[in-house]
């Protein structure tokens, strides 16, 4: 909620809390009595710590591994999106909710570019910095089965990165829906994981072409779907969003580009991104296809080397989509 610039001089009202206990801390932070450690974090025999407040096909690593590939994602569509944080064409917004906040680097970022808004992160694991700017707060919530126990609506929902994140991406576009002002904003930053090849061929028979494809086999067999970005757009317009936008960027994967400094930055950002966390993040996926332990090390390991290759030239389609909610009254046709 906004704060009353006439209150400014006053004593502050303290922040409601939306989590089911207190702020939730990631354990390796010390504790100040506002926060609880985060018990539901835990180490698995590949040594890694991930989250466990909904373990099984919510499993993801947050570890400093994790938190590494994250900031690269970030700084990535940062380049992607010319420095903004939003494409939608956002007015003053005055609460914002970020679904699967990550790090919570863009939320902390959004509300220190919005001191007027009040900014909420969600996540399954708590892994963020606390807050150094005071209209952001953080909170453990699964935004597709758990409740939205908010007080107010919001005025822009954002979702970046969360390609396998949820079951049905549709219950939370419905969630989202109902719980923005009218005249509020959606808006997902996504990739889709198939490789695309350059004119060139070089990606033709290799282990990241291989890799891709076994991956998509596996996210298939365990319920996931790695291009469902494609669908946002037609996802908003069913859910009743209007003035839905969608912008398709082909981000390269690698160092190999040469004609423009700024993709190849993005390109050897992405390179960091994979190798920092997705290969190992994804090896479930590989067993899923059908891939013993030795031979997702293997493949593993391949891939790790081709993609700082630049002579391998291949791209990653990402897709900017967002909607309005209609006022009341209001149609697409208006």
């Amino acid at each position: 909620m906004t704060q009353d610039k006439s209150e400014e001089s006053g004593p502050s009202t303290p922040k409601p809390s939306y989590t089911r206990a207190k702020q939730v801390r990631p354990l390796y932070e010390a504790g100040d009595g506002d926060t609880v450690a985060d018990l539901y974090s835990y180490v698995a025999e590949d040594g890694r710590t991930y989250q466990g407040y909904m373990p099984g096909e919510y499993m993801l690593p947050n570890d400093s591994a994790e938190q590494e590939r994250l900031d690269f994602s970030h700084a990535i569509y940062r380049l992607l999106l010319d420095n903004k944080l939003a494409a939608a064409p956002l007015r003053s917004p005055e609460n914002v909710l970020d679904i699967g906040t990550g790090t919570g680097l863009w939320a902390l970022e959004f509300a220190e570019e919005n001191p007027t808004a009040e900014v909420i992160g969600t996540d399954l694991s708590m892994i963020q910095p606390l807050p150094w700017t005071p209209n952001c707060q953080f909170i453990l919530e699964n935004s597709e089965t758990d409740d939205w126990l908010f007080p107010h609506r919001f005025d822009y929902v954002h979702l970046r990165a969360v390609l396998s994140c949820f079951s049905d991406v549709r219950t939370v576009i419905r969630r989202a829906y109902d719980h923005l002002e009218a005249g509020g904003w959606i808006e997902f930053q996504d990739g889709v994981f198939e490789l695309v090849g350059h004119t060139d061929g070089s990606l033709e028979g290799t282990a990241l072409q291989r890799w891709n494809a076994l991956l998509r086999k596996g996210a298939l067999a365990r319920g996931r779907d790695f291009a469902k970005a494609r669908r946002y757009k037609q996802h908003l317009l069913d859910a009743g969003f209007v003035d839905v936008e969608e912008r398709t960027i082909l981000v390269p994967g690698g160092p190999w580009h040469e004609d423009d400094q700024k993709m190849k930055l993005i390109g050897v950002y992405t390179a960091n991104v994979m190798i920092t966390g997705i290969i190992e993040t994804f090896k479930p996926f590989l067993a899923s296809a059908g891939l013993s332990q030795a031979e997702i090390e293997t493949l593993s390991a391949e891939v790790r080397r081709e993609v700082m290759d630049p002579s391998i030239r291949w791209s990653i389609p990402f897709y900017i989509v967002y909607g309005r909610k209609p006022y009341s009254g209001e149609s697409e046709a208006d």
